[in-house]
C-alpha cells in the first residue's frame, strides 16, 4: 500500500507542477492505472490528506482542467471586454 501511496503522490505532484493542481481527471487516470474505483482513490486522498502534509498541500482544482489559448486575437479581445467591465470596491 505504501508503494502505491508514493506513486500517487508523484502522479499528483507532478501534475501539480504542470497545471497547478491535479483534476477529476487525474483521478480517473490514476484509478484505471491500478485497476480500481476512482471514489476509493478520491476517499484514500481525502483520508491522507487529513493526515499526511505532503497530500495536504496538493491542490484539487476541479472535476476538468479547461485548456485556454491566450495567443489568439479572440481570446485576446474577448479578455479585454472582460476586464473593462469589472468593477472594484
Amino acid at each position: 500500500m505504501r508503494r502505491v501511496k508514493e506513486k500517487i503522490y508523484d502522479h499528483l505532484y507532478a501534475c501539480q507542477q504542470q497545471c497547478g493542481g491535479y483534476t477529476g481527471k487525474d483521478i480517473e487516470e490514476i484509478a484505471r492505472l491500478l485497476d480500481c474505483n476512482r471514489k476509493t482513490i478520491k476517499r484514500d486522498l481525502e483520508k491522507w490528506a487529513a493526515k499526511d502534509l505532503l497530500f495536504a498541500e496538493l491542490k484539487y482544482i476541479g472535476k476538468r482542467s479547461i485548456p485556454i489559448t491566450w495567443g489568439s486575437s479572440r481570446a485576446a479581445a474577448s479578455w479585454g471586454h472582460v476586464s473593462k467591465s469589472i468593477t472594484f470596491v
